[in-house]
């Protein structure tokens, strides 16, 4: 937790009664790598924001973002829904689908902030792709992932922006290194799941 009022806020659109479930911000330590600061600035923006089954028409994949790095869930509603599913890796995300689709509510809390830094070799970012790949692959019909949206290049663009504009030259082969095995990675595993039955 980033100050004593973490979890007063990340709980507190539930006690509300406003959500039934809520994520909270992730923020980087101050000598994390610039791609990983990017990386939470980009997916984790400093307003708050609830959403609804209609955020999915608007919002797409997008709408089912929903981090259990540090987050809560009334936790009648997620017995009640079956707990998580039993996958390799985005038990959140699916999750999130089902709360959604059954009409709950899900809050961003921006003000409750938590350090999350990733430290990833370029191997195991490769192995985590191929995982999300795999994963979106089979579960695409629930999850209603749309392929080439243009989402991969805005935000490598943004990655480049942020980076340039701050003078660090140090990190931008780093960034490049880092895209290429997500897209290669992503790819594979979106290919392997052809072959794989849920």
């Amino acid at each position: 937790p980033a100050d004593e009022t973490f979890l007063e806020q990340l709980v507190a659109p539930i006690v509300a009664g406003a959500a039934s479930a809520a994520y909270a911000r992730q923020i980087t330590a101050p000598d994390a790598d610039p791609n990983e600061t990017y990386r939470r600035l980009a997916h984790y923006g400093p307003l708050s924001r609830l959403k609804t089954r209609a955020d999915r028409r608007t919002m797409g994949i997008r709408a089912l973002m929903f981090s259990d790095t540090a987050s809560a869930i009334r936790r009648d509603i997620f017995e009640a829904l079956g707990r998580y599913e039993a996958v390799n890796t985005n038990e959140d995300m699916l999750f999130c689908a089902t709360l959604l689709d059954a009409s709950h509510t899900v809050a961003y809390a921006a003000s409750a902030r938590v350090y999350h830094t990733h430290r990833e070799s370029a191997a195991s970012l490769l192995r985590r792709y191929i995982e999300i790949g795999l994963f979106m692959g089979c579960w695409r019909n629930r999850l209603g992932m749309l392929a080439g949206s243009g989402d991969g290049l805005r935000f490598l663009a943004g990655q480049m922006q942020y980076l340039l504009t701050r003078r660090q030259w140090r990190a931008v082969p780093r960034c490049l290194v880092e895209t290429a095995c997500k897209y290669i990675g992503f790819h594979f595993g979106v290919a392997r799941s052809r072959r794989t039955t849920v």
